[in-house]
């Protein structure tokens, strides 16, 4: 899943701060395009395998239809 999805699903910046118990600043290095390098940024993986264990939901695939 792609760093904006997921952040705007927890709720934006702000609230992926609040979770994570840093700047939204930081958060917001943690998606997009990185001007630098040319490549898309990403969830540090430990970030990432937190936000999984304290919002599973946010990461689990939509049912589909039958």
């Amino acid at each position: 899943m792609d760093s904006a999805i997921i952040i705007e699903k927890l709720g934006g910046p702000s609230e992926v701060a609040t979770l994570c118990e840093c700047s939204p600043q930081a958060v917001s290095q943690w998606f997009g395009i990185d001007p630098d390098t040319g490549k898309e940024r990403q969830i540090p993986n430990a970030r990432l395998l937190y936000l999984k264990a304290i919002r599973p939901e946010v990461f689990k695939a939509p049912k589909k239809a039958a």
